[in-house]
């Protein structure tokens, strides 16, 4: 018997991306990143944030969630629509405080482009 398939998270996507067109997010599996916010452990909700763009997370699928608020970290997980609010369901995530993040910007749109440029062809 087969294991369950876990959803790929696509290419890296911004969090202004999700929240200005949610519709084309929603039930998809992503890959964010992103400084915490605040995050309540009664609810397991968080909020990361990045470039003027927030995004709730509801972490209830993870075994602990040990980021203090202002780390910068990385969240795998599905984007479902929650009442009028987009949230983040992250079944994987990281600490990534020590990411050049201007430079993995840039090193992510040269993949874009090149992703693009080949599936052109």
């Amino acid at each position: 018997m087969d294991a369950p398939a876990v959803p790929s998270a696509r290419l890296v996507v911004h969090l202004r991306e999700i929240i200005d067109d949610p519709k084309s997010n929603v039930n998809q599996s992503v890959r964010v990143k992103g400084y915490l916010k605040e995050y309540d452990p009664v609810t397991n909700r968080a909020v990361i944030e990045y470039d003027d763009a927030e995004l709730h997370l509801n972490a209830s699928m993870l075994d602990t969630f040990p980021y203090p608020v202002g780390k910068l970290i990385e969240c795998i997980g599905e984007v479902r629509q929650e009442q009028e609010q987009i949230v983040l369901w992250p079944r994987i995530t990281r600490d990534i405080d020590t990411l050049d993040m201007k430079l993995f910007e840039r090193a992510a749109q040269y993949k874009r482009q090149y992703l693009q440029k080949t599936n052109k062809e």
